[in-house]
């Protein structure tokens, strides 16, 4: 139970700090996406002329239009009406002929963007296909009211590298937001782009989005020290200071205290079994597992002791997940030994324990990798239990290695380690 607390925790704070780099960025609309200013740029379109660009249609869930008001500069945008209870509602831009990018070097498609729906966010994805009909998706997130400057990288210092992370970090600084990768980072030549799509998938009401100042920059350098030191002992961004940064285990301990009070004043929610089902519904029989029923011909699901159960969130948040790779292996190969029995997947195994023989054999074998993280600690530390090996890897660039869990040991430095897995009990 107090490890799902815990785990709420992190992405409250995850919650707050998005809501702060929002916050700085509607006080600073005046330098709304500065970074691109001096660099080489491609207008596509500004959405100044006095119809909807030539290529410019939409499908049968949105609508778009001209529009004065919520424009980032200019006279005019471009008005997106989203229709909500639908597929993939948006518009897709086929100019007459491919949009010549072969002068760029390492170049990003940029563009202004405002959310003036009330209450609810919006998810865009944007797609970009290039002469060959190959394909990428990136999304990024506006809250109601938001305006924001987002770039969509096409080619970069980094772009074919995989550094072992799901999506590089912001290289450009807070004037402008990166689209994050939709599905898997592959590099692609958009040096002749064909179609650029504009989506929002299954929105669950009406949504309107203005678009502005659509064009291709060339990228400012990229700092020699970009993934060098990302990684606080924490497992936090050390390069970004934002609300409920943990500086010091006397915070840690506080703010999780802090929250497990609240919860414990709130106590559980109303008509919800232990599990979270709904106790003041039907209870079908209690096998002691989740499982699926038809409940009056509709599939649902039924939680351990008989009552329905509906989910909405995180799934599979499991221990085995949370280690990283550190960059580290051995030279001892005791430590890659499989069992011709095991089937286990790698991502589902618990923590594998290193003996002083296996770490005593230890070297940098991705040395890039090892230098994001500012500290890990030596094998005697007493958060060292915390080490774990992973003997493949699905994807990713990494044949095998150590891993490292921030997780579990901020659990250990919040609920200490009186008898080994204290904090896993306890947490």
């Amino acid at each position: 139970m107090k490890i799902t607390i815990l785990y709420n925790l992190t992405l409250v704070l995850i919650a707050i700090t998005m809501m702060a780099c929002q916050a700085d960025r509607s006080q600073e609309q005046s330098t709304l996406g500065a970074v691109w200013e001096g660099q080489e740029q491609m207008l596509i379109t500004g959405f100044e002329d006095s119809t909807l660009p030539v290529g410019l249609s939409t499908n049968e869930d949105a609508r778009a239009e001209l529009v004065t008001e919520g424009t980032t500069e200019g006279q005019q945008a471009l008005r997106i009406n989203f229709a909500g209870d639908t597929n993939d509602p948006g518009i897709e831009f086929r100019p007459a002929e491919p949009i010549d990018a072969s002068s760029f070097n390492h170049f990003c498609l940029v563009f202004d963007a405002e959310n003036i729906t009330d209450v609810y966010s919006a998810q865009l994805f944007v797609t970009i296909e290039n002469t060959q009909g190959n394909r990428v998706s990136r999304s990024g997130v506006l809250g109601p009211g938001e305006q924001g400057n987002f770039f969509f990288e096409l080619d970069g210092a980094y772009y074919e590298e995989d550094m072992g992370l799901r999506d590089n970090p912001n290289p450009f600084g807070p004037s402008t937001t990166p689209l994050l990768i939709s599905g898997l980072r592959y590099p692609i030549d958009f040096s002749s782009i064909s179609k650029i799509e504009f989506k929002l998938r299954h929105p669950i009401a009406d949504k309107t989005l203005i678009i502005d100042i659509l064009r291709l920059v060339e990228s400012p350098a990229i700092p020699d020290d970009y993934f060098v030191g990302l990684a606080d002992k924490y497992g936090q961004n050390a390069k970004m200071d934002f609300p409920g940064k943990i500086t010091s285990d006397e915070e840690l301990k506080k703010l999780a205290d802090a929250e497990l009070a609240q919860l414990a004043e709130e106590g559980t929610m109303a008509g919800r079994s232990k599990f979270g089902g709904w106790s003041e519904g039907p209870q079908l029989e209690g096998t002691g597992f989740f499982r699926t029923e038809k409940v009056d011909g509709v599939w649902a699901l039924v939680d351990p002791e008989g009552y329905l159960f509906f989910s909405s969130g995180l799934a599979n948040v499991r221990m085995a997940n949370s280690t990283t790779f550190t960059g580290r292996d051995f030279k001892n190969d005791t430590v890659r030994y499989r069992d011709p029995e095991d089937v286990t997947p790698e991502d589902s195994r618990g923590m594998v324990a290193l003996s002083e023989e296996v770490t005593s054999t230890a070297y940098d074998a991705y040395p890039w990798r090892r230098k994001m993280f500012v500290e890990l600690p030596s094998y005697d530390d007493p958060l060292a239990n915390h080490f774990s090996y992973r003997r493949e890897q699905h994807i990713g660039p990494f044949a095998h290695g150590e891993t490292y869990s921030f997780y579990q040991a901020n659990l250990e430095r919040r609920y200490g380690e009186a008898t080994p897995g204290a904090h896993l009990e306890n947490g």
